[in-house]
């Protein structure tokens, strides 16, 4: 199988296989706590889906005329995001000084922008299982009041280069199941004709068992 469809809490939730950049809807991009726009393989990674998007998305320069500095000004000017700000880091020499809390949001055109996770000193990404709960939560709490009747899609959150605090690895069908569980507990729904659209990555599918995931609408 490579594809799922689940009710939750009234909703279509649909698991599949593909390219989150070729799906219909509001796409979700994750950022660090400062949404940094710098793919330098520090900052951002160019293997990252962050940098693939910086990089070759919607503000590819050369196809839409808009830059990175662009695209950093678009964030950070949104007035939506002010009362979400945290600790302003004066230290940071190279990047965004200003934290936002996890799962805060920003939708510009056609993707949903959020921040997923915490940097350290070091410009690495990480999160504790703790900060990965919380902002998922924030995350259904922001994208009840901006989907605005659309579907959202969304990657498999926190797979990939994050780290986590605990130094565990954390199994991609076991991420899935928090995604969904989070949500259901969240008690969001989706209008009639809107879906949430969990997309897997092509390299990712032989991790996800899809007839399992069945048993979600019942936990």
């Amino acid at each position: 199988m490579n594809k799922r469809t689940l009710n939750i809490n009234g909703s279509k939730v649909i698991i599949k296989v593909g390219d989150i950049f070729t799906e219909e809807g509001l796409k979700t991009i994750a950022f660090n706590e400062y949404f940094d726009t710098i793919v330098d393989n520090e900052i951002i990674s160019e293997a990252s889906l962050n940098g693939k998007f910086i990089k070759k998305g919607y503000y590819d320069p050369q196809k839409y005329g808009i830059s990175p500095n662009d695209l950093n000004d678009i964030l950070l000017s949104n007035r939506n995001i002010s009362d979400y700000k945290r600790n302003f880091n004066h230290k940071r020499d190279r990047g965004n000084k200003q934290k936002f809390l996890l799962g805060t949001s920003i939708v510009y055109e056609n993707y949903l922008i959020t921040a997923m996770t915490k940097f350290d000193h070091k410009n690495r990404a990480y999160l504790t299982q703790k900060d990965f709960i919380d902002f998922l939560i924030n995350f259904w709490d922001q994208v009840d009041t901006l989907y605005n009747g659309r579907t959202v899609i969304i990657p498999l959150l926190g797979s990939g280069i994050t780290r986590f605090y605990e130094k565990i690895d954390i199994p991609d069908q076991e991420l899935l199941n928090i995604i969904i569980w989070t949500f259901k507990i969240s008690r969001k729904k989706f209008a009639y004709n809107s879906k949430l659209v969990i997309v897997i990555h092509y390299s990712k599918q032989d991790y996800i068992n899809f007839y399992k995931l069945k048993r979600l609408e019942r936990i």
